[in-house]
């Protein structure tokens, strides 16, 4: 029968190499269910054959379908905690101390948002409480942190999680969430490594949590197609998603892939897109917006 020995019986050497990297205080959290869609541990594949870490290497992790298989990105931390419990000890009459287990880590932090938090992302951040979650960290550096396996970086197990919502008061307090959870104490935090992007990545720090987005799809026989591009808010309405171009539609029709050659923004979110092709009755369009940071749900309307 195998044994687990915590303590090997030489120690390590104490030395640190120059430029040794640091974590430093956490910036923007990756939350991941700790399994995919398939049953597969959740990791990020850094091999270098995936290089260079650009925003299309990020996309394929923060807006991975379905959403199990997401990495889901919050920005602004603030206010960090970081608090490493005493361990769990127990005491003999004899005054012999003997260490039951390592102390649980507590992580709180505020979410500000850019002009105090709304309540759909309070709504979006309590939604992570129902999920078995893991964690990687972005720090001020931009440097990614998490245990590895391999090339791939696995998330830091995490429980407890806990969203509370801090609402704007007179006394000059901001709106904001609290979000708090816990790094159980069999997580070994010296298994953190550090990825830092090189000078063909993008910086991690760069990277910015995904708009959700809705839209309206109106189409007639002809060769223009009306669309309509919201970002989700609690005001009614939404904002309107403006500046958009050819490049951020992808449209099909009848299922195959449909040339744009003009885009004309009539009003503020509102798109004529001129086709190639000439619809007529019974067409199926289908129109997917492509623009880092956002996403829609696929539109489809017949002629």
């Amino acid at each position: 029968m195998g044994t687990i020995c915590e303590c090997g019986s030489g120690g390590m050497n104490l030395g640190q190499a120059n430029c040794d990297a640091v974590l430093k205080s956490f910036n923007k959290m990756l939350f991941k269910d700790r399994t995919n869609a398939d049953g597969s541990v959740a990791g990020i594949d850094f091999a270098s054959g995936n290089a260079p870490f650009d925003q299309s290497f990020w996309n394929d992790y923060l807006q991975a379908t379905p959403m199990k298989d997401r990495y889901i990105l919050g920005d602004s931390v603030d206010d960090f905690e970081f608090t490493q419990n005493e361990r769990e000890a127990l005491e003999t009459a004899n005054a012999v101390e003997y260490k039951v287990r390592d102390g649980h880590i507590d992580v709180m932090y505020h979410v500000f948002g850019t002009k105090g938090a709304s309540l759909t992302l309070y709504n979006k951040y309590k939604a992570l409480e129902c999920l078995s979650l893991g964690v990687n960290v972005i720090d001020d550096d931009g440097q990614v942190a998490g245990p590895m396996d391999g090339d791939v970086m696995r998330v830091i197990p995490i429980n407890s999680m806990q969203v509370r919502y801090g609402a704007q008061m007179n006394s000059g307090e901001i709106a904001h969430i609290i979000v708090q959870f816990r790094i159980p104490h069999t997580f070994d935090w010296g298994s953190v490594k550090l990825f830092q992007a090189g000078v063909d990545d993008i910086n991690p720090l760069e990277l910015m949590p995904i708009v959700d987005v809705t839209g309206t799809l109106s189409v007639s026989a002809g060769t223009s197609i009306d669309v309509t591009v919201r970002q989700n808010a609690t005001q009614l309405g939404g904002l309107p998603l403006v500046g958009l171009a050819i490049a951020n539609f992808a449209v099909e029709v009848n299922g195959a892939s449909e040339t744009i050659t003009a885009i004309n923004e009539t009003a503020d979110g509102d798109y004529t897109l001129t086709t190639t092709t000439t619809l007529s009755t019974s067409d199926v369009v289908t129109v997917n917006l492509v623009a880092d940071g956002f996403e829609m749900p696929e539109l489809e309307e017949t002629v």
